[in-house]
């Protein structure tokens, strides 16, 4: 009983061995139009900070001043309004569809409504405390409350509740350090959000 179960696992590894063998073959005699030697041949980006896979397949990437990318798989769509490096990408689904929150470094917070192509932006107002406290947005995360966190490198946390989402001036809740108080935040600088 013994031999023929040693026997049994040499005709499978022969078998994963010979298969092995004939899949390693066919990757290497693949025709040249799908070898890339370089991504710039294929990425219409200079530069890729960040991407995301939306619940339709589609990618995003967040260029370095190229723009928002889509790729549907086979064609690239470039959406060129912002211009600054796009740090983070998360989508919002609400009952009106999906919507793309956008963090551009140095011009702060985009909202982009994939249906309509629309941008909405959202940045520092020095008159208005209530406004974003930084433009140089790198993190977002969406909360289960349906609150949008916003990390910014020297501006804390800004949370955009769900209530405010489609205001034309919404308000933003600034969550900062605070030296006198051991509880808030370690510095404004957020690196990540989870």
């Amino acid at each position: 009983m013994k031999h023929i179960y040693l026997f049994s696992l040499c005709l499978i590894l022969l078998s994963l061995n010979q298969l092995y063998s004939r899949i390693s073959e066919n990757i290497h005699n693949l025709p040249n139009a799908l070898k890339f030697e370089d991504m710039s041949e294929i990425m219409p980006a200079s530069a890729i900070f960040c991407f995301y896979q939306d619940h339709q397949g589609f990618l995003w990437y967040g260029s370095s001043g190229d723009g928002l990318v889509r790729f549907d798989g086979l064609q690239y769509k470039i959406y060129s309004q912002i211009k600054s490096q796009i740090r983070d990408i998360v989508e919002h689904k609400t009952d009106q569809g999906a919507i793309f929150w956008i963090a551009a470094y140095g011009e702060g917070l985009y909202k982009f409504n994939p249906q309509q192509e629309t941008f909405r932006h959202y940045c520092h107002d020095p008159s208005d405390p209530a406004s974003l406290s930084c433009d140089r947005t790198r993190k977002l995360y969406i909360h289960n409350d349906g609150s949008l966190w916003i990390g910014t490198m020297r501006g804390g946390i800004n949370i955009l509740r769900p209530d405010q989402m489609n205001r034309n001036n919404p308000e933003f809740i600034h969550v900062r350090h605070d030296s006198a108080n051991h509880k808030s935040l370690s510095n404004d600088e957020i690196k990540a959000l989870y």
